[in-house]
């Protein structure tokens, strides 16, 4: 219960910030600025909604600094959604599919702590991927 209590106020001052950020927001494409202040306020309470029954310590920090990345980014580059990221892919022969924990290992290391969120979104709701399909001649 400590560790609820001595973030509270960090918590609570991160969620008004991003509110506020959200309601403020102007696009760089004015007729898109609604439609990203909705993303902005949305996400935000969805992320810290889900978030509020944490009471681990280290999970705690890494939200926040999760969302505070989140927010340095939107703001510093003027689009609020995830920056994509790029991670360079490895083929692996049949005799190295034995060290694939290794290649998981290091590409989980290799995750911006911004993409957290969206990891578990994706590893609760597998049907949230967007895949690309082959169109049909």
């Amino acid at each position: 219960m400590f560790a609820v209590t001595m973030f509270r106020r960090d918590v609570l001052r991160l969620y008004k910030q991003m509110l506020r950020t959200g309601r403020t927001w102007a696009a760089q494409n004015p007729e898109k600025t609604e439609e990203e202040q909705f993303y902005i306020i949305s996400e935000t309470r969805e992320l810290f909604r889900r978030n509020k029954s944490e009471t681990n310590e280290e999970t705690i920090k890494e939200c926040l600094r999760e969302a505070q990345a989140r927010l340095d980014l939107a703001l510093h580059y003027g689009n609020p959604y995830p920056r994509p990221v790029n991670v360079a892919t490895t083929g692996l022969t049949p005799c190295q599919a034995k060290n694939l924990k290794t290649q998981q290992k290091l590409w989980k290391q290799s995750r911006p702590v911004y993409m957290r969120s969206i990891d578990i979104e994706t590893q609760q709701n597998p049907s949230a991927v967007k895949t690309t399909s082959k169109k049909k001649p």
